[in-house]
């Protein structure tokens, strides 16, 4: 048996569980292999800025990584801020792009408008 210190208690439904940290990656690789692309975006995007960092969710992002690059994706405009939880990301393809870069251009079909005051718009 592992170190006890070495191991990650999980808190379950029924009752208290302990894995070792490569234990709990190992479970987040077999859960995201079978992940949809959409659902591996939403499981990043949910962790996008929340507080706090524990070595199960270090684990949850090096297995994400992982996913990401066994699937071929493009996260080459991560690397600008790197593996950031400040953004939330898009699937445009195969490229990973931060939802700030894919919003900060507006549609050619709609032009943005701005307000000038109450109920002026430009």
């Amino acid at each position: 048996m592992s170190d006890p210190l070495k191991r990650i208690s999980v808190v379950a439904a029924n009752g208290s569980v302990s894995y070792t940290p490569e234990e709990v990656y190992e479970r987040f690789v077999a859960r995201f292999k079978g992940f949809t692309d959409e659902e591996l975006i939403g499981a990043f995007n949910r962790d996008v800025g929340n507080p706090g960092w524990v070595s199960a969710r270090a684990s949850y992002h090096v297995a994400l990584h992982r996913e990401f690059k066994l699937r071929g994706f493009d996260c080459s405009a991560m690397a600008e801020f790197g593996w950031s939880l400040r953004s939330k990301i898009k699937l445009i393809g195969n490229v990973v792009l931060p939802l700030a870069d894919v919003d900060a251009k507006p549609s050619r079909k709609e032009p943005r408008r701005t307000r000038r005051g109450p109920g002026k718009s430009t």
